[in-house]
């Protein structure tokens, strides 16, 4: 799962936390944030969550890094 910050009617953080609080079986590690905004506080939730933050900008790169790292 990837997902931006920044949506309409929930932001990115909201989103992850809210799968974690539903046991979502999608392991934590195989998430992510994009966001170029986030506060220090917001960045370490996502740590404590056990997903990634990309910084906008962001490379196709370090994404495609990162997806060849995950256990499938």
């Amino acid at each position: 799962i990837v997902t931006d910050n920044e949506m309409p009617k929930m932001t990115g953080l909201k989103f992850l936390q809210k799968l974690h609080k539903m046991n979502c079986k999608i392991p934590t590690n195989h998430m992510a944030i994009i966001s170029g905004n986030l506060s220090a506080s917001d960045s370490e939730t996502i740590k404590q969550l056990g997903c990634l933050e990309f910084k906008k900008p962001c490379s196709f790169e370090s994404i495609s890094d990162w997806l060849q790292r995950l256990n499938f």
